[in-house]
């Protein structure tokens, strides 16, 4: 890689971590087939999740994972996983800095899901 092509590339990596520093209600979401696995914090809320496929006589998806809120603003720390088709989206909540919920969900007939973190 040449000195001009890293240049860029760092420039490039700078606008869009500064872009999500300004907006940042969302962590970047776990958009992956199974196995995937993600680890987002960000302003006021972290979480952990981890996708993985069973195959069985139906296919399914299994989500587990927590969602904490940690910071005491009035706001709370969701993580939403809307699943690639038919299944609908889920959604657990912790509100209160210090407040960890787990959750499990399973979504039959299905191979991965996009995951998110958001504060609101």
């Amino acid at each position: 890689m040449t000195s001009v092509t890293k240049t860029l590339a760092a420039a490039m990596t700078g606008i869009v971590l500064a872009a999500g520093a300004l907006f940042g209600t969302a962590a970047p979401a776990s958009a992956a087939q199974c196995p995937a696995e993600s680890s987002p914090k960000i302003r006021g809320a972290e979480a952990h999740w981890k996708q993985r496929c069973v195959k069985e006589s139906s296919d399914y998806l299994i989500i587990d994972g927590w969602v904490e809120d940690t910071l005491m603003d009035g706001r709370c720390a969701y993580v939403t996983a809307d699943p690639y088709f038919d299944s609908p989206s889920r959604t657990a909540t912790a509100c209160n800095s210090g407040v960890r919920k787990n959750f499990h969900w399973e979504f039959r007939g299905e191979y991965g899901a996009d995951v998110k973190l958001r504060v609101a």
